[in-house]
C-alpha cells in the first residue's frame, strides 16, 4: 500500500461503518494488478457523495488498526456507550462489538460519561 492510497482512505468520509472500509481495500487487493494498492478511489462505493460539512477528512498517521479503534470508540461515544446500537451503525454483531472493545481497551461506561 502506498502513501497515496493510505492518503485517499483517510481522507475519504467513512460514515461509522469499518464493514465498508475493510471491503473497500480487500475490493482493491483482489482486483488491483501488481504488488502495491495505488488508487483507492477506484473502489470507494459513493466517491461522488460530497463530505457532509460537519465531517471533513482529518490527516491520520496511524495504523489501520489505531483507525478501527478510533472509529469504534467514536461510534461508541455518538452512541451514548450504548454498545447494541454502536455494534448495528458499525455492522457488526454485538459479540464483535464486544471483542472490538477488549482489543482496543475501550471502556463504554466511560464513553457513555458514566463512570459508577
Amino acid at each position: 500500500m502506498d502513501g497515496r492510497f493510505l492518503r485517499e482512505l483517510e481522507g475519504h468520509y467513512w460514515p461509522g461503518n469499518v464493514r465498508e472500509l475493510q471491503n473497500c481495500i480487500e475490493r482493491a487487493f483482489y482486483t488491483g494488478t501488481g504488488n502495491v494498492l495505488t488508487d483507492a478511489s477506484a473502489y470507494f462505493d459513493s466517491i461522488d457523495e460530497p463530505k457532509s460539512s460537519k465531517h471533513q477528512a482529518r490527516a491520520f498517521n496511524g495504523t489501520l488498526d489505531e483507525l478501527e479503534g478510533r472509529n469504534v470508540e467514536t461510534v461508541l461515544k455518538d452512541c451514548g456507550g450504548d454498545v447494541c446500537l454502536a455494534a448495528e451503525k458499525l455492522g457488526i454483531s454485538r459479540a464483535s462489538m464486544y471483542r472490538r472493545l477488549k482489543k482496543y481497551g475501550i471502556n463504554s461506561k466511560e464513553a457513555s460519561g458514566r463512570l459508577s
